[in-house]
């Protein structure tokens, strides 16, 4: 069926979500603080004040699911929960700081055995591997 534009597309696109269970978070009765996102010179220099603000933010509900292990936000694909955290933490870490966001990753909820797993031939680790998803776009 061809739709002349979105709106007409409407019942199909709720249909769809409905399907796939798409989740809308309920706006908040009152607006959180705002935290600004780091910048040149503006990177959290410990972690703990990383994570603050990481807990903060405007995400900080999703950040906080993903970083105790939840992972209602990524439809049970516990794989993709961990890439999510891990872009997470890339993103408040910085473009150079691959190592926390592997050391910070390791100390969250969703740390488990696999992450040490070697999945590939030249011997990457499904913890390096995601890192390296995770951190590429940063």
């Amino acid at each position: 069926m061809r739709y002349p534009n979105v709106a007409h597309a409407q019942v199909a696109l709720d249909e769809l979500a409905k399907r796939f269970q798409c989740k809308t978070e309920n706006p908040r009765s009152e607006a959180p603080p705002r935290v600004e996102a780091p910048g040149p010179g503006r990177l959290p220099d410990d972690d703990a004040e990383l994570l603050r603000r990481a807990f903060a933010a405007d995400n900080g509900a999703r950040f906080s699911r993903c970083w105790t292990g939840e992972n209602t936000d990524y439809h049970d694909d516990v794989s993709a929960g961990d890439l999510g955290l891990c872009s997470m933490l890339a993103f408040w870490a910085g473009p150079n700081g691959i190592a926390r966001v592997d050391a910070l990753f390791q100390r969250s909820g969703r740390m488990r055995p696999k992450w040490h797993e070697k999945h590939r031939a030249d011997g990457a680790t499904y913890g390096a591997m995601t890192l390296k998803r995770a951190c590429v776009c940063t």
